[in-house]
């Protein structure tokens, strides 16, 4: 007559293969949670600005996105605003309407080092009317992630190629004065600083 169910030996070696598998799971998803983040940061602003923009343009006025930069020179949140009073202005006081304001950035953007702006207006035809958005290749915004290296050093993919998985695959934008354009940010030079032009746009 055979015996039913299980051996200790088959418990165990089962219990301790699921404990790997999960083991394995879990170390996999929290290491993709700072590079999700930054994803979801950046497809939200990019959002939010064609928003923008296509309010301008149905309306025939200006709109757009404001925010106050850090001491680090970087945000984490930003306001979308409409102008009021027909002056292609949304920072004057009294001279605008609140849309909404998005403050749930889990990540900080910040600008071009050399374009520490602190908003962006569409006028009525859909064009960026920043100076910085006329530029080559147009205004940047890019979010480091020294999260997803694993030394916690590298705020970027710096492999030949630019393409590192353990880096968000969307972690800047460009501005330009007719489109807006979502990249990732491929720190060619390795010195963990955006510079121009590092914004490889997918």
């Amino acid at each position: 007559m055979k015996r039913q169910g299980f051996s200790i030996i088959e418990v165990v070696v089962v219990v301790a293969i699921m404990g790997i598998l999960i083991t394995l799971f879990v170390s996999t998803l929290t290491g993709q949670r700072p590079k999700n983040a930054i994803e979801g940061n950046i497809k939200q602003m990019y959002s939010d600005l064609a928003e923008m923009r296509v309010k301008a343009m149905s309306e025939n006025k200006a709109y757009g996105i404001v925010w106050t930069l850090t001491a680090n020179n970087d945000f984490q949140g930003y306001t979308m605003r409409g102008d009021s009073n027909a002056n292609d202005n949304i920072t004057d006081t009294g001279g605008y309407t609140t849309i909404r304001t998005s403050d749930n950035m889990t990540y900080p953007v910040a600008p071009l080092s050399t374009m520490r702006i602190t908003n962006l207006i569409f006028n009525g035809k859909g064009i960026c009317m920043n100076a910085e958005c006329s530029s080559t290749p147009g205004f940047q915004i890019f979010a480091s992630c020294t999260d997803c290296d694993d030394n916690g050093v590298l705020p970027a993919d710096t492999s030949a190629n630019c393409d590192n998985i353990k880096y968000p695959e969307y972690s800047c934008l460009v501005v330009s004065s007719t489109r807006i354009k979502m990249g990732k940010w491929c720190d060619a030079n390795g010195n963990g600083v955006f510079d121009a032009g590092e914004c490889t746009i997918k």
